[in-house]
């Protein structure tokens, strides 16, 4: 095939591939502006998935519920519009930065209900600082319809600068958080590993005391926002605590293992951006274990120097946890002194099979495990050896979602397999696709 040949088949491609997609979107509009759901997004720097689940879980309970969590850009978006049927009554969307088409993404949901949870540098390679960060997640809340709601984290000055902009959409302002004054008003917030998060919701319209399976302090502010959107769309009390207390962690956000005479493990592998590593070492600083590890795979979106942020994990860790594990080249930052290292207080591993074997042969009774890691890594893996038999070790597959269910976890890594588990954890059609779920009663 000459040069011209080829490069006349692959705009051909390109042109199809636009035309398709202009036919989905298209597609996904007449759906969106012929069903009569209410429509709900939630964006922010974290706790968005978690939100989004625990309120889906809640309105289900009232009628059909479209959930579109995790992929969270212009495209899944597309595909959850497109499955619509008429006939859900509420449609529940993560909206993510980092999208070219963000705006375009929350002009399509046009939510009656904007959730903004927090803003915070976990985006530090693309927006730089936390007004770039705000500006684009403001762009859910300027989609609104005229007339809707505005629900915003009080406590975080950066969401409430977004209140001016529902304003101008004549949409009504509604605040969440622990602070003075606000609307509705997270109080009594106890959690203290074993035990589960609870805490007791106060709003106008009296209290409410809320049981979650969650075991980490943080969680209060996913749990506050669910509960505050479903009752701001008419869900009773009674319900919105009875279907919180139905809603476990999501993988690798703070799930757990707990092993039969042996560890209980933490998995909080999904991100580690530096400015959170502090509230997941508050389940070590609370916990009521006899021995606690904290494994750490890797700091993200930190900003400056790597030296400065493993010395400052370390000396944080080193405070709440009997052992600290750190995996890769950068433990050395960690700046360890000899006596911590002679006394087994800090390790290091190359990767995450050692550390695994490493675990298994050190194993506690009734020890409490925090793996702290990026998806990307599937520190995860180290957990899930106590449940099974793990055969892929693979370092960086490509895959950025929990091993748990992947089927190479226990066949074996290889290219082909991940790519089909890959494509087939994105297809919106799917019936055992968790991304694109319609909920029921």
């Amino acid at each position: 095939m000459t040069k011209p040949e080829r490069n006349r088949n692959s705009a051909l491609r390109v042109a199809a591939r636009n035309l398709k997609r202009s036919l989905k979107r298209q597609q996904a509009l007449r759906r969106r502006r012929r069903s009569p759901a209410r429509f709900i997004g939630v964006t922010g720097s974290s706790a968005k998935s978690t939100t989004v689940t625990l309120l889906a879980h809640i309105l289900a309970a009232r009628g059909p519920t479209r959930m579109q969590v995790f992929h969270n850009t212009y495209y899944p978006v597309v595909e959850t519009m497109r499955l619509l049927t008429g006939d859900e009554s509420y449609s529940v969307h993560e909206l993510g930065a980092g999208s070219d088409f963000f705006r375009e993404a929350a002009q399509m949901i046009a939510p009656d209900l904007a959730i903004v949870t927090m803003i915070s540098m976990e985006h530090r390679s693309r927006f730089k600082t936390e007004e770039n960060i705000t500006r684009e997640k403001a762009q859910l809340v300027e989609a609104l319809r005229p007339g809707g709601v505005a629900l915003l984290n009080g406590d975080d000055p950066w969401v409430m600068s977004m209140a001016d902009k529902a304003e101008a959409r004549q949409a009504q302002v509604v605040t969440f958080g622990q602070g003075e004054g606000l609307t509705y008003r997270a109080m009594r917030i106890q959690a203290a590993w074993p035990e589960r998060l609870r805490l007791t919701l106060e709003w106008p319209g009296g209290t409410l005391d809320l049981q979650t399976q969650f075991v980490v302090g943080h969680f209060w502010l996913p749990v506050t926002a669910a509960a505050a959107a479903a009752l701001e769309l008419g869900v009773p009390p009674e319900i919105v605590a009875e279907r919180i207390a139905q809603v476990a962690p999501l993988q690798s956000r703070c799930d757990t293992l707990e092993v039969p005479g042996g560890p209980s493990f933490v998995m909080d592998t999904a991100k580690a951006p530096a400015r959170t590593l502090g509230l997941s070492l508050d389940l070590l600083r609370t916990a009521r274990a006899p021995y606690k590890r904290f494994v750490l795979s890797g700091v993200s979106d930190f900003g400056g120097s790597n030296r400065r942020q493993y010395s400052d994990v370390y000396a944080q860790a080193s405070e709440v946890a009997d052992e600290v594990i750190i995996l890769g080249e950068r433990a050395k930052h960690a700046r360890a002194s000899d006596e911590d290292i002679a006394a087994g207080r800090f390790r290091s591993f190359a990767d995450v099979k050692s550390l695994t074997g490493y675990l298994k042969e050190t194993a506690r009774p009734d020890e409490l495990i925090l793996l702290k890691g990026s998806a990307a890594l599937h520190l995860e893996r180290a957990a899930l050896a106590f449940r099974e038999e793990v055969a892929c070790w693979q370092e960086k597959c490509g895959r950025n979602h929990p091993c748990h269910d992947c089927l190479a976890l226990t066949s074996g890594y290889s290219p082909k397999a991940v790519k089909r588990q890959r494509d087939s954890s994105f297809h919106p059609r799917d019936p055992k696709n968790p991304l694109f779920r319609r909920l029921e009663g």
